[in-house]
């Protein structure tokens, strides 16, 4: 054990406790500090210190008082016409929710089961929109895939890659991972696996390059 500095340290971490007594004295000053700076010491100072804090209540007291005497009716007929304007502009809101109500929403039967065939059928055409993608843009046969990924691969880096292209690209690695789930036997697996890694490959490669996608189809 021995001192450095007014700083005792020894193996047992004692500095630490030094150093926290350290900081509580440097508080200490701070808050003697913050007093000293702050407070009037004398009996007139403190007065006048509370001569304004009144004061700047008595100010606060009047703008509140001020907000009262211009906002709030003070007679009964004004108070009434207050209220009266609260309650049409109640009912302007009710009658334009209504309204909303009454365009949008079917009110019998029939042509509320007809917006839900509709609703089903616009839900219906955007998958089928999807499945045609998938259906006309993607290879469904593993040397197909691979014959897309090839053309890909000699491409790479020569050519911007046209939006619809890339969702193709896109597609077929998710149609790729589905099949190499799907497959039974090790060796279709393993292929496809390959075939999906090929791809994420083109994908990485594509997206390194800040003008590989364009919008032009």
């Amino acid at each position: 054990m021995f001192l450095l500095g007014g700083v005792e340290i020894d193996k047992d971490n004692n500095i630490n406790l030094l150093d926290l007594e350290m900081a509580s004295m440097r508080q200490g000053r701070a808050f003697l500090a913050l007093i000293n700076h702050n407070i009037p010491k004398t009996l007139s100072s403190m007065e006048q210190m509370v001569k304004d804090l009144e004061m700047a209540s008595m100010r606060q007291g009047r703008a509140f008082l001020a907000r009262i005497i211009h906002n709030i009716p003070k007679t009964l007929s004004s108070m009434e016409q207050m209220v009266k304007d609260l309650e049409m502009a109640s009912m302007r809101q009710g009658r334009a929710f209504l309204a909303r109500i009454n365009h949008n929403i079917p009110k019998t039967l029939s042509s509320m089961e007809q917006m839900v065939k509709d609703l089903e059928m616009a839900s219906m055409r955007q998958g089928r929109a999807f499945l045609a993608r998938i259906n006309h843009n993607i290879p469904k046969t593993l040397s197909s895939m691979e014959q897309m990924v090839k053309a890909l691969e000699d491409q790479r880096g020569a050519i911007p890659l046209a939006a619809p292209r890339f969702e193709s690209l896109i597609l077929g690695i998710v149609y790729s991972a589905q099949q190499a789930k799907l497959q039974e036997r090790e060796e279709d697996q393993e292929k496809w696996g390959e075939v999906l890694k090929r791809l994420a490959n083109v994908t990485v490669n594509k997206l390194r390059r800040p003008e590989a996608i364009t919008t032009f189809t």
